[in-house]
C-alpha cells in the first residue's frame, strides 16, 4: 500500500533524511511517531518546511519518505541544516516492520550520505 499526501509539487522539493526523535519507545503497537528530518543537500543552514511523507506499507517494512520546500536554492554554503520536528501518523499500527528513511533507498546520490550511513534503517523488530 502506497499513500501519499497533497502538498508541494515535486519540482519544488528537495530531498529530507530523518530519524527517530530521542526519547520514545517504538514497538508493534506504534502508530504515532516523532522524528526529526532534515534537508539533505546544502541550504545556507536552512531546512525548510517539511511536507508530508509518503508512505509505503510492505509486509516486512513501513517506508518513509520525506521531503522539504522549497526546493534547490540557486546559491548555498553547506554549514549543515537543522532538524526539525515532525508527527508522523502511521496508516495502521507498526506491527513487526522495520522502519525504513525512503531516499535512502531510492536516490543514489542520498544513499552515499552520512545520513544513510545505516542503510536507512531507522528501526528493526
Amino acid at each position: 500500500m502506497l499513500l501519499t499526501a497533497c502538498g508541494a509539487l515535486p519540482g519544488d522539493t528537495a530531498d529530507a533524511s530523518w530519524k527517530l526523535a530521542p526519547g520514545q519507545e517504538v514497538g508493534p503497537t506504534s502508530r504515532e511517531l516523532e522524528v526529526l528530518v532534515t534537508r539533505v543537500e546544502c541550504n545556507s543552514g536552512v531546512t525548510g518546511q517539511v511536507e508530508e511523507p509518503e508512505i509505503e506499507v510492505k509486509s516486512d517494512r513501513v517506508i518513509v519518505t520525506f521531503v522539504v520546500t522549497p526546493g534547490r536554492a540557486g546559491s548555498a554554503d553547506c554549514q549543515g541544516n537543522p532538524e526539525v520536528a515532525f508527527h508522523l501518523m502511521l496508516p495502521e499500527p507498526l506491527g513487526d516492520r522495520a522502519l525504513a528513511d525512503g531516499q535512502c533507498l531510492s536516490k543514489d546520490d542520498v544513499a552515499r550520505t552520512a545520513f544513510c550511513a545505516d542503510g536507512g534503517l531507522r528501526y528493526e523488530p
